[in-house]
């Protein structure tokens, strides 16, 4: 009897060794198999294979265009102008810095930020440069709105506001003006562009801090004291008011001060404005070799006396008079 239950014992132990064995080996088989799909799954997944369509690729942001005059080598009299691609409905201004680099670190600055009322799109922003210093400019993302719903991206520029002995000074002595007028001299570039203006006082005009460079000059009489130019009116009986441009050109040299006289009707004023700014240039008369030889022959006959001398022609001057006529012969005897 001991001896069957030891055989059945054994028996028992070996069916369950069996067992374990077979679900060892099956679950072995299922993890590699789910590991094989797995594998088989992210394979699919980066190829863009399997069943069902790809998910669809998430749009990129569009934020808000931001255009500025800003240049790494800035002018000393130039305020910082910004202009967006569409009008602006919301611009949160308590997020714009300006700072001045003082050692290693940039401290905040003060400015005015003005909107152009006739421009929805441009703003202007003025401080009080310090020659030449380096500056910081920010505007902080999502702080500026267009009439479209998009809104900016973190802007910002550094730049370096240009030194004092860069520029020229110029003083215009004027003459001519009548007493008590005023008026205000303008100084164009090189395409008739006006870019600096300052008032006559005391005859005298002054520009402080002119980048070099050539540049004409305009003066204008200003009847209003508005400080603009302002056109003629037929109901109100009123002339425009009277422009005057100075002939020649100003060359300004930097770390120069330059002073010139001015005597506005010295010449005509039809003749005064340099050609080179004049939008409507006079053409010039194309040379005609048979024209001129023709006018040369027809001046010839008229300047000689003897020119119709023999022929035999005469021209009438005047109908009767008294009963008689007048004749005359070229030429010949009367």
């Amino acid at each position: 009897e001991e001896t069957e239950e030891t055989e059945e014992t054994e028996e028992t132990e070996e069916t369950e060794e069996t067992e374990e064995t077979e679900e060892t080996e099956e679950t072995e088989e299922t993890e590699e198999k789910e590991q094989v799909e797995g594998e088989e799954s992210a394979e699919e997944a980066d190829t863009g294979e399997g069943e069902g369509e790809p998910e669809a690729e998430l749009e990129p942001i569009s934020f808000l265009t931001i255009k500025s005059n800003i240049q790494s080598s800035f002018e000393l009299y130039n305020p910082i102008r910004l202009e967006f691609e569409h009008p602006v409905v919301a611009f949160d201004s308590s997020h714009v810095e300006l700072s001045i680099q003082v050692d290693s670190l940039f401290e905040l600055v003060p400015f005015r930020l003005e909107t152009d009322s006739l421009n929805p799109r441009k703003f202007v922003l003025r401080p009080r440069w310090e020659p030449g210093a380096r500056y910081k400019f920010r505007i902080d993302s999502a702080m500026v709105f267009n009439c479209y719903g998009l809104w900016n991206d973190t802007y910002e520029q550094q730049f370096t506001v240009k030194a004092l002995d860069q520029y020229g000074n110029l003083e215009i002595v004027i003459t001519g003006l009548e007493p008590g007028k005023e008026a205000f001299v303008e100084l164009l570039d090189k395409s008739g562009k006006p870019f600096r203006k300052s008032l006559v006082k005391s005859n005298v005009a002054r520009f402080q801090d002119l980048p070099p460079g050539e540049m004409y000059a305009r003066l204008i009489v200003d009847e209003n004291g508005d400080g603009v130019w302002t056109t003629g009116n037929y109901e109100e009986q009123r002339q425009p008011e009277e422009v005057f441009y100075y002939p020649g050109l100003f060359t300004i040299r930097a770390y120069t001060d330059h002073s010139e006289s001015w005597n506005i009707r010295s010449k005509p004023v039809i003749e005064q404005k340099p050609l080179e700014i004049t939008t409507n240039k006079p053409q010039e008369r194309k040379r005609n070799p048979n024209l001129d030889r023709q006018n040369e022959q027809r001046q010839g006959q008229q300047s000689s006396p003897f020119s119709g001398m023999g022929s035999g022609r005469s021209e009438s001057r005047g109908g009767s008079r008294g009963g008689g006529a007048s004749m005359q012969t070229y030429g010949g005897t009367r």
